[in-house]
């Protein structure tokens, strides 16, 4: 090898060098730039951290200072059929009980909430390819929920009064004014997603709809339960009386007590209770008074007169006495309007909202137990008025019925607030 061939190797070696080195600063350059990278990230994400701690605390506080606001989103929550809607949306093979001979035919069936339609076809076709048929056997057939007017579920379908080797449970009914179309769900599944779904786009033109999921199940178990009892040829009293039998010989059996047993005497006690422990009042007496029947009748024949002892129960009685004459009367003929206070609606008269609060909960029944809907206080920019049923002035409940685009909604409301503010005043007169 020549000198010329090793000076270009050496000239070769030094720009490889001097390029590597190159290499080395971009790559130290990149690392430095990363590291600062990651470093912004880690703040970033740490502050978002610390953000999301502050926002759950602040929606804690928020949830204790408004319960009523949490039970309603609760109560909303346990409404909430959206799985069962979709899942129905999908469609499910199931069986069709056919209206003229009353056999069962297998069946593609669907529910379309954007249209409120009830459609179904052969097992081997789909709904989506053949929805353009207009007529031929192979067209898909529906029904419009609109025009349902009773949901029947359970051992009181006509589907299991048709078909008596199917299970009460799996059997569904839609009844419109002209005829009735029967199905039989091919497992618990189906049946719950084509009742909740039925259930929750006709609830408000169908009777024995179910507003829950928790109130299908029940009326499941119930089916179940009343199936049973058929095929074994027994009642639901036998059955809960059996179970109960059951259950109380697998527990451990208690001592008898002897007839002749001696029962301790009031005097015996230790400590007598008497009405300081209620009142948290100082007693002025040394020893505690004895309870006697001849005391205890004579308090009873005459309220004011005190016990015979060297103390005397009659602040106690005084404080009892004027909160229940005075201050339970008082505000009763207040709230009943004897007294010249509030004047309670009668029914058939039309009250209007007063604006104190935005929406009121309605229940169905006057115990304020079960919640059934909500109704807005206004409508656009006006209060809305509605139509008073009945009214329970002792119980603060009043039952109400929308006017107008609203006559479909009812159910009894409270008159007056927690804080004392009246929910309803009479509208007045045109």
């Amino acid at each position: 090898m020549g000198s010329s061939e090793v000076e270009t190797l050496k000239v070769q070696l030094r720009e490889a060098q001097s390029a590597n080195d190159d290499l080395i600063e971009q790559l130290k350059a990149a690392q430095t730039s990363w590291k600062k990278c990651i470093e912004d990230a880690e703040q970033k994400a740490a502050h978002a951290r610390q953000e999301l701690q502050r926002f759950k605390a602040e929606k804690v506080g928020k949830k204790a200072k408004h319960p009523a606001v949490v039970r309603r989103l609760q109560r909303k929550l346990r409404r909430n059929v959206a799985r069962e809607m979709s899942d129905a949306q999908q469609g499910f093979v199931i069986q069709k009980v056919t209206e003229k001979h009353g056999k069962t035919e297998v069946r593609r069936v669907s529910v379309c909430p954007q249209t409120c339609m009830l459609k179904w076809c052969h097992a081997q076709d789909s709904l989506a390819q053949n929805i353009s048929q207009k007529v031929g056997a192979g067209a898909p057939k529906s029904l419009d929920l609109q025009t349902v007017e009773r949901l029947e579920y359970g051992i009181g379908a006509r589907a299991a009064k048709l078909i008596p080797e199917a299970s009460p449970w799996h059997c569904f009914s839609v009844s419109t004014a002209e005829r009735s179309y029967d199905f039989i769900g091919s497992n618990e599944k189906s049946t719950r997603c084509f009742v909740l779904s039925i259930s929750r786009l006709c609830e408000d033109n169908a009777e024995g709809t179910f507003r829950s999921r928790h109130d299908f199940e029940v009326s499941k178990g119930w089916a179940k339960l009343k199936y049973g009892n058929k095929r074994r040829g027994t009642t639901m009293a036998k059955d809960f009386l059996q179970a109960l039998r059951k259950v109380g010989a697998t527990l451990p059996k208690s001592k008898p007590v002897p007839v002749n047993a001696k029962l301790p005497e009031v005097s015996d006690l230790s400590k007598p209770m008497d009405l300081f422990d209620f009142c948290n009042e100082e007693a002025k007496m040394e020893d505690p008074p004895q309870r006697t029947t001849s005391a205890g009748s004579e308090l009873l024949s005459n309220p004011g007169a005190s016990p015979k002892s060297n103390g005397s129960f009659k602040p106690a009685l005084g404080r009892l006495a004027s909160a229940t004459d005075e201050g339970a009367r008082g505000f009763m003929s207040w709230m009943t309007g004897s007294g010249g206070g509030a004047v309670w609606p009668k029914a058939g008269e039309t009250w209007v909202f007063t604006g104190a609060v935005d929406q009121v909960d309605l229940y169905r029944a006057a115990d304020a137990t079960e919640w059934v809907n909500e109704m807005t206080c206004r409508s656009q920019s006006e209060r809305r008025m509605v139509t008073i049923i009945s009214a329970l002035p002792q119980q603060n409940m009043v039952e109400i019925r929308g006017t107008d685009k609203l006559k479909f909604v009812k159910g009894w409301t409270r008159m007056v607030d927690a804080d004392g503010q009246w929910l309803l005043e009479k509208a007045p007169l045109k």
